[in-house]
C-alpha cells in the first residue's frame, strides 16, 4: 500500500462525480521505515498527524488523521488548532505537538463522531479508509454495500460521501 503523507484540503478534488485525492508527490510505499522530513506547504502542518511531527512513519492511519482534519476544515471553516498562519509553520508544529485538536461546536453529532474517530490516537482510530467510510456512511444514514475494495452508498450526506470517497479511491 501507499501512504499519501500530505492530505490537505488543496489535495482533495471535488467534482460532480465524486472526490479524488491528488498530488501524490510525497506519497510513500508503506514498507519504507522513513519518517517525514519535509512537507510541501507550510500550512500543511495543521493537517498532519502529530505523530508524524514527532518522528513516526507515514501510514494509512496518519492519512486518516489528515482526512479528519480536512473534514473539520470543510465542514466548519476552522482548523482543529484554530487559525495558524500559513507563513508560521513553527507555530503550527508547536500547536500540533502541545495542544489536542479541538472540534467545533458547529458540527452535528454525526460529523463530530466521524471527525473524532479520525483524530483519535493511533491504535484507536480506524486502520483503513474503507473502515472510516463504511462506519461514517452507515452512521449518517447511508445504506452501504462493500465488495472487492469498493464501497457504494445509496443515500445520505453528499459532502461526506465525496470526501470519504476521495480517500478510498485516490486519483492515479
Amino acid at each position: 500500500g501507499i501512504a499519501h503523507a500530505n492530505i490537505t484540503p488543496s489535495s482533495i478534488m471535488v467534482t460532480e462525480t465524486g472526490g479524488k485525492i491528488s498530488d501524490l508527490g510525497l506519497a510513500r510505499v508503506l514498507a519504507a521505515d522513513e519518517p517525514i522530513t519535509s512537507f510541501a506547504q507550510p500550512g500543511a502542518v495543521q493537517y498532519m498527524d502529530p505523530a508524524l511531527l514527532a518522528g513516526d512513519v507515514p501510514s494509512r492511519a496518519t492519512d486518516i488523521w489528515s482526512l479528519g482534519a480536512c473534514l473539520h476544515r470543510a465542514l466548519t471553516g476552522d482548523g482543529v488548532y484554530g487559525e495558524v498562519p500559513d507563513t508560521q509553520p513553527l507555530l503550527a508544529i508547536r500547536a500540533a505537538l502541545s495542544t489536542p485538536p479541538a472540534l467545533s461546536e458547529n458540527l452535528d453529532r454525526d460529523e463530530r463522531t466521524l471527525i473524532a474517530n479520525c483524530l483519535a490516537l493511533a491504535g484507536s482510530r480506524p486502520s483503513t479508509a474503507m473502515e472510516v467510510a463504511g462506519a461514517a456512511l452507515r452512521q449518517t444514514g447511508h445504506r452501504v454495500e462493500s465488495t472487492g475494495g469498493t464501497i457504494t452508498a445509496t443515500t445520505g450526506n453528499r459532502l461526506l460521501t465525496i470526501l470519504l470517497g476521495a480517500l478510498v479511491h485516490p486519483s492515479r
